[in-house]
């Protein structure tokens, strides 16, 4: 029942009786709470065992589009016939928090449980399967549910309209079967050769030394076309023809893994890191002869404190005759200016009077300025300075602290530094706000994640950006725990860009765009393993797109243009359905 995997991942693995007895993967994952029970856990080959929270693994895990998850959670308790607990249990909601994860998933799953009204009506457009099992209570009816449909490549015995036709297909499957294997070798080859296409008169068979990509492919279209012409003619029967066309789509899904494995994945086609990826010219204006980057913003300046001073240099007398200038009117002047940098560490003291009363004798000290709070505090400009290495240089604290000491000869402590950057916290809290509130309104976001050491271990920043906002916040989780403690995600109901992480794809209440990027680089390795024209072109209509865009002001295209791209998109997808019925 299961279908074509590299990579199984067993939740809830318990004794791991399915595990124990499938077909390796190439990658086997099992999962359970219970460390005694992964203790006691044994298997014929490999198996990467996880101490932990199924929910987490499955929502942190990297996928690659040919995994399959089995799903074996405790039962719900208003399907036990029995009072047994769980060492780890479930209520009734966590299997609603599963349900509503492994919906999400984009690979392969199998879930299975006991016939239950919540599973039903949570997976609605699933597969469904029941058995009868013995477990110790006596014979129980066991229900599975699986989000991918049986054809005939994974599930063979499906063949057919009812259960009388399938039957028929498979008894004449096993006799030609049987008449097949009792033909000398000589016979099967000829009958092997029969079903080939046949040549042109004259040509030479293809040597096996010069087979390739693009030769195999030739044939396998060919003998598709001549199962075409053959039934066409009506020389193949029906039950022939569903055994056939079972047959040619298994190896079509063969050859197309078989050309995958042998295509080596780059940066260029496939979801590596975009720091190994190609320099790209067209997302940002120009920055500097070398570098990439946004074009420099003459009001970053606009803070610095300038002092400009201007110095007369007065002619008096004629270099050419010696007559005397001084009375006359200068008719212009030519301006050469010096930019230096002078670092003045300005002090500040103010001497409070102390007085004592001739009347009374008590003692009254002068009042100081709110902005001196203690005997020795810094002005802002030393906090402006601060904040600067830190946060927009990413200079370490204890650098910076040497960095200042170097400037007013006294270091502020690391507390210190950190109450500088709190107070930004606090003081561009409104403005986070209302940057939060603008994104909302956007019609398309950007969101992404990356990790980031902090006090030894991983965390995640966050990214959601659109127009001219990005706001990045840091946490200790990547995926739906993350982005629910962020609280814009699951405000938004626009469009998200981001790069088909399943987190992103739990949000039904919002619409989802691929990031650019990583569909040029899926396109690319589709092409060179398997040389579809389709993804070519597909591939060469963004990048064109994406490149017009990005030299424009506004950054759009006009009407004409967008329905011309519809149009150009909608004829390319014509054509990959032709490529792939």
């Amino acid at each position: 029942m299961m279908p074509p995997h590299d990579t199984y991942i067993e939740t809830h693995l318990g004794g791991g009786a399915i595990m124990q007895r499938k077909a390796p993967a190439r990658r086997n994952v099992g999962i359970d709470r219970d460390d005694r029970a992964l203790e006691k856990f044994a298997c014929d080959y490999p198996v990467e065992l996880v101490h932990g929270c199924a929910h987490r693994f499955l929502t942190e895990f990297a996928y690659q589009g040919r995994e399959l998850v089995y799903c074996d959670p405790p039962y719900l308790h208003a399907t036990r016939t029995s009072k047994r607990r769980y060492r780890y249990d479930y209520e009734e909601a966590d299997h609603i928090a599963l349900l509503a994860l492994l919906k999400t998933l984009p690979c392969s799953v199998i879930l299975s449980g006991y016939p239950s009204a919540l599973y039903d009506d949570a997976l609605p457009n699933w597969q469904s399967l029941e058995l009868q099992v013995m477990n110790q209570g006596g014979v129980r009816t066991e229900k599975l549910w699986f989000n991918f449909v049986p054809d005939r490549v994974h599930w063979t015995r499906y063949a057919g309209k009812n259960h009388t036709h399938r039957q028929m297909i498979k008894r004449k499957a096993e006799n030609w079967g049987r008449r097949y294997q009792a033909l000398p070798s000589a016979e099967r080859l000829a009958v092997l050769a029969r079903s080939w296409p046949s040549r042109p008169a004259g040509s030479r068979p293809l040597p096996m030394a010069s087979v390739n990509r693009q030769s195999l492919r030739a044939e396998f279209e060919a003998l598709k076309s001549r199962f075409a012409e053959l039934g066409a003619e009506g020389k193949i029967t029906v039950e022939s023809r569903a055994l056939f066309e079972a047959l040619l789509m298994l190896l079509q899904v063969l050859m197309a893994i078989f050309l995958e494995k042998t295509t080596p994945k780059t940066s260029a086609n496939s979801s590596k890191p975009s720091s190994q990826t190609p320099k790209d010219e067209s997302a940002l204006t120009h920055a500097g002869p070398h570098t990439q980057g946004k074009a420099y913003d003459p009001s970053r300046s606009g803070n610095t404190r300038t002092v400009e001073t201007i110095t007369v240099s007065p002619v008096r007398f004629c270099e050419t005759c010696g007559e005397d200038l001084r009375a006359v009117r200068p008719r212009g002047h030519e301006r050469r200016t010096q930019i230096d940098i002078v670092f003045e560490k300005v002090m500040t003291h103010v001497d409070a009077e102390i007085q004592s009363c001739p009347h009374c004798e008590g003692e009254t000290r002068g009042a100081f300025p709110e902005a001196f709070a203690g005997p020795v505090q810094y002005g802002a400009g030393i906090k402006a300075y601060v904040l600067n290495l830190v946060i927009a240089q990413m200079i370490s604290l204890q650098r910076a602290k040497h960095a200042i000491q170097t400037l007013i000869g006294l270091m502020i402590s690391e507390a210190t530094i950190l109450k500088y950057v709190l107070q930004l916290h606090q003081a561009l809290a409104r403005w986070e706000q209302n940057a939060i509130e603008r994104l909302l309104t956007l019609p398309a976001m950007h969101v992404d994640e990356t990790s980031l050491r902090v006090d030894k271990h991983n965390h995640w920043i966050h990214v959601c950006s659109g127009g001219d906002i990005t706001l990045k916040f840091v946490h200790e989780k990547r995926g739906l725990e993350a982005m629910t403690a962020i609280g814009i995600i699951p405000r938004y109901g626009g469009v998200l860009i981001h790069d088909c992480w399943a987190s992103y794809l739990s949000y039904d209440h919002c619409g989802h765009g691929l990031c650019g990027a990583h569909l040029l680089r899926e396109l690319a390795f589709i092409h060179e393993a398997n040389g579809y024209a389709w993804a070519r072109n597909m591939r060469r209509l963004l990048r064109q797109t994406c490149h017009r865009v990005s030299k424009r002001q506004r950054k759009r295209l006009t009407p004409r243009e967008y329905d011309a791209l519809q149009k150009r998109y909608r004829n390319i997808l014509t054509r990959a359905e032709r490529e792939l019925p």
